[in-house]
């Protein structure tokens, strides 16, 4: 169907997005000083977004292979249902 792991998609967005942007914060505003020219704001930029999304991508992965067994999955043969219905 058109819509099979439409909730687990939006869980698996929720927690990259929380995870990703939350760290990105955290490490502007508690782990690194301000930087003092242009060469070290995107520097410090192109460290934060790596790190973010190591640490969002970690913790989305389950979620993400909930949804693509959702999306992938093909109906019994025999019995015509799904063998996962929800999340």
């Amino acid at each position: 169907s058109l819509y099979s792991g439409f909730w687990a998609s939006c869980g698996r967005n929720c927690v990259f997005n929380s995870c990703y942007f939350g760290t990105i914060f955290y490490m502007k505003e508690n782990l690194l000083t301000p930087p003092p020219d242009v060469t070290s704001q995107v520097g410090q930029s192109l460290l934060t977004g790596l790190v973010g999304g190591l640490v969002a991508t970690a913790f989305k992965m389950p979620f993400d292979i909930v949804k693509s067994r959702m999306q992938s999955q093909l109906p019994d043969a025999v019995t015509g249902k799904f063998e996962y219905t929800s999340v």
